[in-house]
């Protein structure tokens, strides 16, 4: 094979990855945020990675951790979840 074709296999590879965790992450973060912080879940619309997603509730979830809105929850497990999304 190719050097370039091992180079493409390789980064897609990380990539698909990267992806993977990402979605557990973000399942994770929803299903805390569900269960432990029903105000805040409602009020960011009930997001969820499939079936409740829209333009509205992925903007939700990027607010919510762009701007940290896990703090003032005072829950260090979804803090910690908010910040491996962020990778920071």
């Amino acid at each position: 094979m190719p050097i370039h074709g091992t180079l493409f296999a390789t980064i897609f590879a990380i990539l698909f990855g990267m992806v993977a965790i990402w979605f557990v992450l973000v399942k994770l973060l929803f299903r805390r945020l569900e269960i432990s912080h029903s105000e805040k879940y409602e009020a960011m619309g009930k997001p969820s990675l499939f079936l409740h997603n829209s333009p509205a509730s992925a903007f939700a979830l990027l607010k919510f951790l762009f701007v940290r809105e896990h703090k003032e929850l005072n829950d260090s497990y979804l803090s910690k979840l908010s910040k491996e999304g962020l990778n920071k």
